[in-house]
């Protein structure tokens, strides 16, 4: 179906939105930032804001919601031949790629994201990232209940577990290169096996008689 006008105007005047008022949140805290503020920064009334979002908050929890549809979208077009573990790894990749001219605004906004993120989803009886879609997709890809088997949840939970800390630390890391790379490495580590990671402690010297 071939996207409207009106639809494109409204998706892209929606992303604009989302775009100033995450910098703005970034810049300044979320407190101090008005929905005058961030129209003005739009070029838009305050009334045409709130055709878009009812509330502050909601800005960040619809952006929340398409950071995880954009994932399980990846995660369910990957090319059916591929593994449960392949197929997430390569999702995590595609989605976390990214431009070397958006890295600095990325990691700002995912800054701001970090602290207000568990915060935001409390108060609205959401939790912002649920693995249960990915899991059942990936039983889907196992041909296997995940009720009844674990494999699944325990590769979608361990493998977004290292994805995140991963792009924690590129966060943390002011946004240097891309965190595409950081989460392939962590991946690899968590692929390789946790085994592979184990340093036997030196023996303790024992004084001789």
């Amino acid at each position: 179906m071939t996207e409207t006008f009106q639809a494109k105007k409204r998706r892209y005047t929606a992303g604009e939105i989302t775009r100033v008022a995450l910098r703005l949140f970034g810049e300044r805290g979320f407190d101090e930032v008005t929905v005058d503020e961030i129209a003005a920064e739009v070029g838009i009334s305050s009334r045409t804001f709130f055709r878009y979002f009812a509330t502050k908050d909601e800005v960040l929890l619809q952006y929340q919601r398409r950071l995880n549809e954009r994932m399980i979208n990846a995660v369910a077009g990957r090319p059916p031949e591929e593994g449960p573990v392949t197929a997430l790894r390569n999702a995590y990749l595609v989605t976390s790629t990214v431009p070397a001219e958006d890295r600095e605004a990325v990691a700002l906004q995912s800054r701001f994201l970090f602290s207000t993120r568990d915060l935001i989803a409390r108060a609205h009886g959401e939790r912002a990232a649920d693995n249960g879609p990915i899991i059942e997709l990936l039983a889907q890809r196992m041909d296997v209940d995940p009720a009844v088997d674990p494999r699944p949840e325990t590769i979608a939970v361990s493998m977004g577990a290292a994805a995140g800390a991963a792009f924690h630390r590129w966060v943390a890391g002011g946004g240097r290169g891309d965190p595409a790379d950081l989460i392939a490495a962590a991946l690899d580590l968590l692929e390789t096996g946790l085994a592979s990671l184990e340093i036997t402690p030196p023996r303790r010297r024992t004084r001789s008689a």
